[in-house]
């Protein structure tokens, strides 16, 4: 996802995490 062009239409992946439990993503607010 993070290279992919940029689209109007879609957000923007800024950041990922990853713990023991989870993955976290940060993205762009829509």
């Amino acid at each position: 996802m993070r290279h992919m062009p940029e689209h109007p239409n879609v957000v923007t992946l800024k950041e990922t995490y990853e713990d023991e439990h989870a993955v976290h993503l940060v993205m762009e607010l829509c």
